[in-house]
């Protein structure tokens, strides 16, 4: 008996293409995130599983972007605006596509007066603190002012 030799393993796929294949064009209101999905291919369109991406915001004051593996990432809002989420080959450069993201400000349902600055009774001409927090329909309290104006009357 001879010894046999294996062949030898097949030469790695060339990444040339990644291509966004979930959530290409996404909307997601204030504190909400959404789910990319995207893929790595070779010149002949053979997808290359495993191939590392990397996921960047272009707009992180809109939305972040974080990896979460298998080629997914999970987009989170921060601002209302447009945001365009890069998706890379970590080992070809060249290799680049983008998703755009749309965050849109809740509307405000009521606003509440947090009155816990107030001294328990007030003298005429005396002066209290209050201040204003928008919420959404469901009760939540919305971030930031993102251009909600609150305007004070009595």
């Amino acid at each position: 008996g001879g010894t046999v030799t294996p062949p030898p393993p097949p030469p790695a796929a060339v990444v040339s293409a990644v291509r966004v294949t979930a959530n290409r064009t996404a909307q997601l209101d204030e504190q909400g995130t959404v789910a990319l999905a995207a893929e790595a291919r070779t010149s002949a369109g053979a997808v290359v599983a495993g191939a590392p991406l990397t996921w960047t915001s272009l707009d992180a004051g809109v939305a972040l972007v974080s990896a979460a593996g298998n080629g997914s990432a999970v987009v989170t809002a921060v601002a209302p605006g447009t945001a365009r989420v890069e998706v890379r080959s970590a080992t070809v450069a060249a290799t680049a596509d983008t998703a755009t993201v749309t965050v849109v400000a809740i509307p405000v349902a009521r606003v509440a007066l947090a009155d816990t600055l107030l001294p328990a009774a007030l003298a005429v001409g005396d002066t209290g603190t209050v201040a204003a927090q928008p919420l959404a329909a469901s009760g939540a309290v919305l971030p930031g002012t993102n251009g909600r104006a609150v305007t004070y009357t009595s």
